[in-house]
């Protein structure tokens, strides 16, 4: 047997020898024939031909020995016989299994999909034993990275151990499992529980991926959700962005679809609009990659009311029969003075980086359940129009809540829970979205512009009794030359229309007496008019004027001389 201790008893060697042994010619001694073969591990006792070991053997390094052994007499010439011995060293078993593990120590990696029958095989591993014979058995165990017992091993005829699936399998819990593993001798006690070690050669891990198989569909991070847009809202506003998710991570893309859309009024006391509009098909545009929803349509008509629409998502476009997510969303259309106002003493990056949790803790600390949406976050405005640069406003509604209500649910002295939220969010403090601006003096500039607008008004009033002073002299002087004129019809004139107020010499008439060329005779101021006889002797001249635009074509005045 392999490793015993030098002198251990081999083989005992017997011969004999017909002559009388008490004799030389019957003397028997043994010996091994010294050719170069193994007599130099073990020895041989010349009398009684004992064979025993003169070194240690392990059968791992050889398991078979030869010697030649001699029997011979000691007569003259000595008679001698020869005999091959093979020496077989047994095994003991000194030898612990180890893994035939990868270079480096590396996990070996196999693959199981999910939901796969319990008992599939997922893998086999090998481990060897130097020994022989049933002290060759190894055994496996698992000792660690199995939590939920989803997979065990055995041991096959050959000598390997098998993985395989002992527990249902749902790769949306578990991605992979790295299980160690630990080999021994067939039978022995090993330990239940171990973690892994490298130095350890009878230790080996196993890195399993669950491969995906599509068994999930997609679903909504809420199922309801409730939002507002701005009645002024530009068109492609954004007014929600939907997500859903598919724990499935070889799914194909979600795509997202509007459904459904309708309209209704909340307020009794607005105008209800026509019916071919309460269908609100077209007002929004849902995005079918991204899931964001936006304005198509003015809302100026829809103040006070409240969209109702289906968004659904799936990622199987090619199996209509599965039924997609669906999630309901509700948008409030709101004007400014319906909204509330958060003042922080934070800049408008660092304030949208924690506004979900802000609003995660607001919603949790108020003495009722409301859903809070907040629609923007800039810089805050003042009431004059200045910009704080150093706080930001964001206006927000309390779903189902009036102005009255929010006021009432934010009110710090009666929620001391609600003030550590807003000391650690710095709100500053909670205003109307649009304040109202209070009645005071009027700055320069409006005093500017109302002198200027006084100015303007006296200048016209005086531009009006000047304009009126002036038409009335002018009326009187025409007076008092009509006096001195008879006015008479005259036929429509072919002649050009001159601009009012302006008096045509007709051609003369005969010739009148000498002395008088034919021009009117123009009495001087104060000078008493000249004899008829004389104004007769002459030929009328006749002059024609027209007043305050009218065509001298259609209504023209003669003045013949008296």
């Amino acid at each position: 047997m392999e490793n015993s201790k030098i002198g251990t008893a081999v083989f005992q060697v017997e011969a004999e020898d017909p002559d009388d042994p008490s004799t030389p010619n019957g003397k028997i001694v043994y010996s091994f024939l010294d050719d170069g073969s193994d007599s130099s591990i073990f020895e041989i006792d010349a009398t009684t031909g004992m064979i025993r070991t003169r070194a240690l053997v392990d059968r791992e390094v050889r398991e078979q020995y030869t010697v030649v052994v001699v029997a011979q007499d000691l007569g003259r010439p000595p008679q001698l016989a020869s005999r091959l011995l093979t020496i077989n060293i047994t095994d003991m078993d000194d030898n612990p299994p180890v893994f035939v593990r990868l270079p480096g120590g590396k996990a070996l990696e196999v693959e199981v999909e999910e939901e796969a029958a319990v008992g599939t095989v997922a893998g086999y591993v090998s481990a060897t034993d130097n020994d022989s014979g049933d002290n060759a058995l190894i055994d496996y165990r698992i000792t660690d990275g199995n939590d939920g017992g989803l997979f065990a091993i055995n041991r096959t005829s050959d000598n390997r151990g098998m993985i395989y699936v002992n527990k249902r399998i749902d790769r949306e819990e578990v991605e992979a499992v790295t299980l160690t593993l630990l080999c021994g001798k067939l039978g022995r006690r090993m330990p239940t529980r171990m973690e892994y070690d490298h130095a350890n050669p009878a230790m080996m891990q196993v890195h399993i991926l669950i491969r995906d198989l599509d068994d999930n569909k997609p679903a909504f991070l809420k199922k309801e959700v409730t939002t507002g847009v701005r009645v002024d809202a530009a068109l492609q506003t954004e007014v929600l962005r939907l997500r859903a998710e598919d724990k499935d991570p070889t799914a194909l893309p979600i795509r997202y679809g509007l459904h459904n859309i309708s309209f209704s009024h909340l307020e009794n006391t607005v105008e209800l609009l026509p019916e071919e509009e309460v269908n609100a098909t077209g007002i929004f545009l849902l995005e079918k990659n991204t899931g964001v929803l936006r304005t198509n349509a003015p809302l100026t008509r829809y103040t006070h009311g409240i969209f109702t629409a289906f968004v659904t998502a799936s990622s199987s476009p090619n199996t209509p029969s599965d039924e997609p997510a669906v999630s309901k969303v509700m948008i409030y259309v709101l004007r400014d003075s319906d909204l509330m106002r958060f003042v922080f003493r934070l800049t408008p990056g660092e304030v949208r980086r924690r506004l979900e949790t802000f609003s995660r803790e607001l919603e949790g600390v108020l003495p009722v359940a409301a859903s809070l949406n907040i629609y923007e976050t800039n810089y805050y405005s003042e009431a004059d129009g200045a910009i704080d640069f150093t706080s930001t406003g964001s206006c927000f509604q309390l779903e189902g809540r009036n102005l009255h209500d929010t006021k009432t649910l934010l009110d710090v002295s009666q929620n001391p829970k609600l003030n550590q939220v807003f000391e650690k969010y710095s709100v500053r403090k909670v205003e109307r979205c649009v304040p109202r601006k209070e009645a005071g003096g009027a700055d320069w500039v409006e005093v500017w512009v109302m002198v200027i607008a006084a100015f303007i008004g006296v200048g016209g009033a005086v531009a009006a009794c000047a304009v009126c002073c002036l038409y009335s002299h002018y009326r009187r002087k025409v007076k008092r030359h009509n006096r001195h004129m008879r006015l008479i019809d005259s036929p429509p004139s072919v002649g050009p229309v001159l601009p009012p107020g302006s008096i045509v010499m007709l051609p003369p008439g005969p010739p009148g007496p000498p002395g008088h060329p034919g021009s009117v005779a123009v009495a001087p101021a104060g000078a008493p008019m000249p004899p008829a006889s004389i104004l007769s002797s002459e030929p009328p001249r006749v002059y024609e004027w027209q007043e305050r635009g009218i065509p001298m074509d259609a209504a023209s005045h003669r003045s013949a001389q008296r």
